[in-house]
């Protein structure tokens, strides 16, 4: 049996080995195909800025074409990178080129929509700015229902952030301008009163005038919404003017201005404003810099459709090679399963046989059990028995010395059969520490009505085999009664000290009474004195007596009796 489970752990484990490295190798041919390329996040990190330096001037439909070229080399190296944030920030770069551009709305709201999403899904911060960016592609196609649905919900979702999170994002005020395209002014006004101060507004070169655009806004809630003809907003907005270099401001501006001087009656400034919007047109659409744009953006867009397509290509072989690797390890299953299968079977046939067998076995340990039983009864009934007609002979003579040695003899058959029964719970070794004191007792119990016999016992928990105990009670039996019977006291009281220790390399009994040792005294050398002998040798113990008195003894059990 234990063979058998052991072949078939095996054989089972080699199955999921097998499973483990198909199903790894399948997952990684499925993975981005690029994605055993290492990314080289500093060069995606460089490219992003140069081209974000290069938008940042405005100056015209050039500077977003060169802008371009490092952004598309940017979303090369996220889409071979597979990894969402650079994704975000690349398809984001992109959705700003189209921004500017403004020729295809549905694209930057397509770019911003997916950036967003992407930068949500990694908890970048960012995804609040690029989320108002949508509601502003929104604005930019009259689709005001969006705009504002937009605007809304990003609104819930900076209520629910910490003040000095919501403190760090400057495009507050560009949420509201959006609001003021699709003419919501109320919401507006809510967004700049709730949301932001106006001493957390200030310009940033690389994105947008936000405190120019703060201008704007509240330049037309003032004149648009709450029809104020004079405002200093406006004034503020129009010497912001005076101020900017990039084309694009300077056009967007002068238009803003014209519409805000003419709805205020100011007719002169108005057509002052207006007046230079020609000139700033001329420069801004001269030359070929809005075509190249455009071409620049359609090779861009036919580029990533090149990569999307190779993409797929690749994409559809890994899944072609997966299918074939899926069906191999289809097959090499089902064989294995047949294999363990038959296997299985013939282990059921030899399990239901060891069944048997241990039910038979069981029943042979039963009886052996019972039988043993019946042994044990017997064995105690005859130490009994003996023990009795040892008491019985003992009372049917007169003669001293005969009944001495029955007496030694039942103490010593009593001493055995105390031994037996505390071996009745089936230990192979006795705790001769609980032992000893049953011991003791039973012999002064026997001896009680020759003198009063006190025991002072000190034993530590020790477990001896049952030979040692068997010999070392014996040892015991026969100084305690040579104690009661024989030792001279002043009283007729005989005080005995035991001792068992545990010591480093085995064990140590030490037994000593309060007998009077004369001068002329000589120790016996009778019966019970070459029982101790010969017992001590029988377990290997070390037995010394003390200088001082021949009746003190010292017993010294090594290690390899003791265990």
């Amino acid at each position: 049996m234990g063979l058998l489970l052991k072949w078939v752990l095996r054989k089972l484990g080699i199955f999921l080995g097998v499973k483990w490295l198909l199903g790894l190798w399948i997952s990684c041919l499925l993975a981005q195909p690029a994605c055993a390329r290492p990314v080289d996040t500093t060069r995606f990190n460089d490219l992003l800025d140069k081209g974000d330096s290069i938008y940042s001037q405005k100056q015209s439909y050039s500077t977003f074409e060169q802008s371009l070229v490092y952004f598309d080399s940017a979303q090369l190296i996220a889409d071979q990178s597979g990894e969402a944030a650079l994704l975000a920030r690349a398809i984001f770069a992109r959705g700003r080129v189209y921004d500017a551009w403004n020729k295809n709305p549905q694209k930057t709201i397509d770019l911003f929509s997916k950036a967003a999403e992407l930068l949500r899904q990694t908890g970048d911060p960012k995804y609040y700015y690029v989320k108002h960016l949508v509601a502003h592609a929104y604005d930019k196609i009259r689709d005001s229902t969006h705009a504002v649905t937009t605007l809304r919900e990003l609104i819930i979702e900076l209520n629910l952030l910490p003040p000095a999170t919501l403190n760090q994002f400057h495009f507050i005020p560009e949420m509201a301008l959006i609001a003021t395209e699709v003419h919501d002014y109320a919401l507006a006004d809510t967004i700049l009163k709730t949301l932001t101060h106006r001493s957390r507004i200030w310009n940033d070169p690389n994105t947008y005038n936000y405190l120019d655009h703060y201008y704007l806004t509240q330049a037309r809630l003032d004149v648009y919404w709450r029809h104020k003809k004079a405002s200093v907003y406006v004034d503020s907005l129009a010497q912001a003017y005076t101020h900017l270099s990039a084309l694009f401001d300077k056009l967007y501006y002068s238009q803003q201005l014209s519409q805000l001087y003419e709805a205020s009656g100011d007719y002169k400034k108005a057509y002052q404003f207006a007046s230079g919007q020609d000139e700033l047109q001329s420069d801004l659409y001269s030359g070929s810099d809005y075509e190249k744009l455009q071409r620049a953006l359609s090779a861009s867009e036919l580029a990533a459709q090149r990569r999307k397509a190779e993409y797929q290509i690749v994409m559809d072989r890994a899944r072609n090679i997966a299918l074939w690797g899926s069906s191999i390890l289809l097959l090499v299953i089902t064989i294995l399963s047949l294999h363990l299968y038959r296997r299985n079977q013939k282990y059921k046939v030899q399990s239901v046989r060891l069944q048997e067998a241990n039910h038979e076995l069981d029943n042979q340990i039963g009886q052996v059990e019972l039988l043993n039983k019946e042994i044990q009864h017997r064995v105690k009934n005859n130490l009994y028995t003996i023990y009795s007609l040892l008491h019985m002979q003992q009372d049917s003579t007169d003669d001293e010395e005969v009944i001495a040695h029955l007496e030694a003899a039942r103490m010593r058959v009593e001493s055995v059969a105390a031994l037996h029964d505390h071996l009745q719970a089936g230990r192979d070794t006795v705790d001769f520490s609980a032992y000893l004191k049953i011991l003791v007792n039973k012999a002064v119990d026997c001896l009680a009505d020759r003198r009063k016999a006190i025991t002072h016992i000190v034993a530590e928990p020790v477990a001896l085999p049952f030979n040692t105990c068997f010999a070392l009670s014996l040892i015991l039996n026969e100084w305690v009664t040579n104690s009661v019977k024989y030792a001279q006291t002043r009283n007729n009281t005989v005080n005995m000290d035991i001792e068992i220790l545990n010591q480093r390399n085995g064990v140590c009994v030490s037994y000593r009474d309060d007998g009077l040792l004369y001068p002329d005294h000589q120790p016996s050398k009778g019966l019970g004195t070459e029982i101790v002998r010969l017992l001590s040798s029988q377990i290997k113990a070390v037995l010394t007596r003390s200088p001082e008195n021949p009746y003190h003894y010292q017993l010294y059990i090594p290690n390899g009796q003791s265990h």
